[in-house]
């Protein structure tokens, strides 16, 4: 005569054998098919205009609290006009992206450039140039050097949010 299983029995056959594990990812995915704040059964709602502007204003303002400091978007014509110049007149040393190249330091990781607010650091290094250093004076406009630290903020700014550098 086969004997049934008392509840204390089935409590040690569930902690003891697989069936325990079985029955916790059965649970698992009930509560990921039907908890709200997964909503995986749920139809998408369309997107709406200021719920995007709100999620990215959201997002900006969280990548504030992360970095402080980190410089906002550039014009994008300006940082375009500033690659130009810097292939132009800087790639043969800094590189073509600014990370360095023949005896020119990597600007983009720079501390000047990460100190830089508006060209008051990178402005007075253009014009003046490091001749000890090996680093030539240019004779360029403020629009210009304006468009070149574009160019090297937008590089920064790329660099310190890794999901955006581009190698």
């Amino acid at each position: 005569m086969k004997r049934w299983f008392g509840l204390n029995e089935i409590k040690v056959i569930m902690l003891n054998r697989k069936y325990f594990w079985i029955s916790a990812m059965l649970l698992v995915v009930v509560f990921a098919l039907y908890h709200p704040a997964v909503n995986i059964l749920a139809s998408p709602s369309p997107p709406q205009k200021a719920t995007a502007d709100k999620n990215s204003q959201s997002v900006y303002n969280r990548l504030r609290k992360m970095y402080p400091d980190l410089t906002p978007n550039q014009n994008p014509a300006a940082v375009a006009r500033g690659k130009v110049l810097f292939e132009a007149d800087c790639s043969f040393c800094h590189g073509t992206e600014a990370t360095g190249g023949n005896g020119g330091p990597d600007l983009v990781r720079s501390v000047l450039v990460n100190h830089d607010n508006k060209g008051d650091l990178i402005g007075p290094v253009l014009r003046e140039g490091r001749v000890g250093k090996g680093m030539p004076k240019f004779n360029l406009t403020a629009a210009q050097i304006s468009d070149l630290v574009a160019f090297l903020h937008q590089r920064n700014r790329n660099a310190r949010l890794r999901f955006t550098y581009k190698i």
